[in-house]
């Protein structure tokens, strides 16, 4: 029984100075896969929605994923900032052609 504690003890410690190995390698960014952040990063603040809508707003590009939380100003790539406006610019569009639609269908029809 003492054999089993002191190899899970020697487990915990192994386990332990890896993590710290690993922290110190994301500190120096040699840790493969970090990138240095990019200068050329742009504002965008994301507008808080209602209670029920999620806090945060979700944006992935290329597979690169970003949350960015509702009501504060971010910092992202240029294209995260693009993508965005263009989702806001096409959810504004639909909604100005669903009003169009409804007008329409308000309207008598000719015979």
């Amino acid at each position: 029984m003492k054999n089993n504690e002191a190899a899970q003890e020697g487990q915990h410690e192994a386990q332990h100075e890896a993590r710290q190995e690993v922290r110190q390698e994301v500190r120096q960014g040699v840790r493969q896969g970090v990138r240095p952040v990019e200068d050329n990063r742009v504002e965008i603040t994301i507008p808080r929605g209602d209670k029920r809508d999620d806090p945060n707003l979700f944006v992935s590009i290329n597979g690169v994923n970003y949350l960015l939380p509702r009501g504060k100003t971010s910092l992202v790539p240029p294209e995260v900032a693009q993508e965005v406006r263009r989702s806001w610019e096409a959810e504004r569009l639909m909604d100005e052609h669903a009003q169009e639609l409804m007008d329409r269908g308000r309207q008598p029809v000719n015979q």
